[in-house]
């Protein structure tokens, strides 16, 4: 009589490997860690580590793209010459133990230095999150708290659809209140001295009608 024989751990793991990269799980112990999130292989749309569960960031709406890639344009333009980096959405960061993001626009301030082989850095100075509806609540909420615990400096909420800013400064271990900002604004911030961000740039333009 044939009996089944139990697979080699390794093809186990393999497995488990596998289903994590599929859809958002609990580990054994209810959580992962950001060192066991790095290890899933890459996807597209991306998996942010949130509390310790995996939560995939959807495909974004046209206005989202635009205004995170006029954002990212425009930092960089200003500060690239300086010696600041910006990236837009991909490589991830780790805000703790049990959280780790992949922010729309993150920048780096001068003298940082990378691993290009890294699939997550340490916090960076500034992050900005375009707000879809999918993720506004946590993106306001968790994530807001986990950015400040990381002492990220500067956090920027973009909701592209209002074409409104809001301006997040670290105070101490958390954010104070907000610099709200509309559509017209120019952002000027003195913590990246000479950048004058007119906001009218980030949004797209509207449809015309025929």
């Amino acid at each position: 009589m044939s009996t089944a024989t139990s697979p080699s751990i390794h093809t186990a793991k393999k497995a488990r490997v596998s289903a994590r990269a599929r859809a958002p799980f609990k580990s054994n112990d209810g959580r992962l860690t950001v060192e066991e999130w790095a290890k899933l292989p890459e996807t597209k749309p991306h998996y942010e580590l949130i509390d310790g569960i995996l939560k995939q960031k959807m495909p974004t709406r046209r206005r989202h793209s635009h205004t995170a890639a006029m954002l990212h344009f425009l930092l960089m333009q200003w500060g690239f010459a300086k010696g600041w980096m910006f990236y837009t959405e991909g490589t991830g960061m780790k805000a703790d133990d049990f959280n780790g993001f992949v922010p729309d626009v993150s920048g780096f301030a001068p003298g940082t230095t990378f691993d290009p082989d890294a699939v997550y850095d340490q916090a960076p100075f500034f992050v900005a999150e375009i707000l879809p509806p999918s993720t506004a609540n946590a993106d306001r909420t968790t994530k807001m708290k986990a950015y400040a615990r990381a002492e990220v400096e500067i956090y920027l909420l973009i909701d592209a659809k209002k074409r409104t800013v809001e301006a997040y400064r670290l105070e101490g271990q958390t954010f104070g209140e907000p610099q709200r900002l509309g559509e017209n604004d120019v952002w000027a911030p003195e913590e990246l001295p000479g950048l004058e961000l007119g906001l009218a740039q980030l949004w797209m333009p509207a449809r015309k009608s025929k």
